[in-house]
């Protein structure tokens, strides 16, 4: 059973406008104050078209069933089926229904000429063999062949074409030659991006996903002089940075490489900021950011650490793929590229310690998180957490006797190992 359609369901400005403090309207977006932590300046942004949200500040990010299920406290599962319910839709009696999906959709949506969109990215019609109506995006090679093919199903529902794993590539590889002549190139998030920029007459390549860049990719990007890196305003888009930054300099990539974001142009990425601003607007705009961008040292990139939690007297490493901050530690989701909480509370163990009988503040050094992962921690994540950390060490296990009383004894008989 297909489920229901959201975006057709729900007034998104009405829907959000109901849970948050301080809204103003622009367009297509909303901004206010942030309902997911102490928000003095409005740092959260809704995109009121399709539901997502972000917030600028906590790095909070999601459609609209994720916020509701963080303001409610249960499943995304839950939360949807709450809202279906507040909307009077029953789920099991909804008949599915099969949207028709073209490129002439895509290119509405995107505002980009349909004939364009045919003829320079070779886009096409597409259905599955049950009837369901798709755009067929290819990704061609450096030899102009077809590797793989992505099936966008509509608005932000993608799917890839069989024989896509382990096959993937950068969006654009096919124009590589263009690109050293140019000298330089846009690496972005997704093909949508770079198909955008492309029109605007920016060369680029669209990576599929923000934390899938692999570092045999960076070997085709060595004839190319200087690399942009654009950095959208979300973990996401930290994530992003931080893979192809590794893996460039891995690579021994010798050419200049920057960074920006659309961010401090008022939008998330090069597609939104077209919608925005029209295309003259969009591409003085562009200029303006690749003007202020700034230079990226590959071999201090650990030098340049993001803050995460304000105030903290330690700055952690944050390791591609994962993130940490008041709010608790997450790893980022590979296929929805969205943050999947692992700890709700990390404890970023102070520098600061008082005398206590002097009151005497005094620093040590502390580079360490605990994580409280429940009394049955789910130990799938153990080898994940080896991978990404200096140094991992579970200790407390409530497995035995089932409390967390168990849990906070063991890790006391445990802690030796720190």
């Amino acid at each position: 059973m297909d489920k229901v359609n959201l975006d057709e369901l729900l007034n998104y400005k009405e829907e959000y406008s109901k849970f948050v403090q301080k809204p103003e309207y622009k367009k297509e977006r909303m901004t206010s104050l942030c309902p997911f932590h102490d928000d003095r300046k409005p740092s959260f942004s809704v995109d009121l078209k399709t539901g997502k949200f972000v917030c600028f500040a906590c790095g909070k990010a999601g459609n609209y069933v994720s916020f509701r299920a963080e303001l409610d406290g249960c499943s995304n599962a839950d939360a949807y089926k709450r809202i279906l319910r507040e909307h009077g839709v029953d789920e099991a009696k909804k008949e599915p229904v099969r949207q028709n999906y073209t490129v002439d959709d895509y290119a509405k949506e995107k505002n980009l000429p349909a004939d364009w969109l045919r003829m320079v990215c070779s886009l096409e019609d597409g259905k599955e063999k049950d009837g369901t109506p798709y755009v067929k995006i290819p990704y061609f090679g450096e030899d102009g062949k077809p590797k793989v093919t992505r099936k966008r199903m509509g608005p932000h529902k993608f799917k890839w074409g069989f024989g896509s794993a382990g096959n993937m590539l950068p969006y654009g590889l096919w124009r590589k030659e263009g690109l050293e002549i140019a000298g330089s190139c846009i690496l972005v998030e997704g093909e949508s991006d770079a198909q955008t920029l492309w029109f605007l007459g920016y060369p680029a390549l669209g990576i599929p996903g923000a934390s899938t860049f692999k570092p045999e990719w960076a070997e085709s990007l060595k004839g190319i002089e200087t690399l942009y890196i654009h950095k959208e305003p979300d973990q996401g888009g930290q994530t992003f940075l931080d893979k192809v930054a590794h893996a460039l300099k891995d690579a021994g990539f010798e050419g200049e490489v920057e960074t920006f974001s659309c961010a401090d142009g008022g939008a998330k990425d090069p597609s939104a900021l077209y919608l925005d601003l029209g295309k003259e607007a969009a591409q003085d705009k562009l200029e303006e950011l690749l003007a202020a961008a700034q230079p990226l040292d590959l071999e201090r990139l650990d030098d340049a650490l993001p803050v995460a939690i304000e105030g903290a007297p330690k700055n952690l490493r944050q390791p591609p793929g994962w993130q940490y901050g008041e709010f608790g530690i997450s790893r980022i989701d590979e296929k929805t590229e969205q943050p999947v909480c692992i700890c709700r509370t990390p404890i970023i163990l102070t520098k600061r310690l008082k005398k206590t009988d002097t009151g005497e503040v005094v620093t040590r050094p502390a580079d360490i998180v605990i994580m409280a992962l429940g009394n049955r921690p789910d130990k799938s994540y153990e080898q994940q957490l080896k991978d990404a950390f200096d140094k991992v060490v579970f200790v407390g296990d409530a497995n035995k006797g089932g409390t967390m009383a168990d849990a906070t004894l063991s890790a006391y008989e445990n802690c030796w190992f720190f």
